[in-house]
């Protein structure tokens, strides 16, 4: 297994971690362009990168970089449109 098939799950367990302890602490665990760096650019670039991986890494990588940023960008961001009040 070369690195770059390493590197879309390092990119999961990075960006999910960093959330999931974000959600947990009581205040900012970064500033907001980092965590739109960790939690929203870092994913894409992992899909990226696990749709030219082999095998078990590619669907690990596909499955857990979208979750993060199903949960971190896309929930939000159509969240705001419903509880925008005007």
């Amino acid at each position: 297994m070369s690195k770059i098939n390493i590197i879309p799950i390092l990119i999961f367990i990075i960006s999910a971690l960093t959330y999931f302890v974000s959600m947990f602490v009581a205040g900012d665990l970064f500033p907001g362009s980092v965590m739109i760096i960790l939690t929203i650019i870092l994913p894409i670039i992992g899909l990226v990168l696990a749709f030219k991986s082999k095998k078990v890494v590619k669907v690990v990588g596909i499955i857990g970089n979208l979750l993060v940023l199903f949960v971190a960008g896309i929930i939000p961001a159509i969240s705001m449109f419903f509880w925008n009040s005007p």
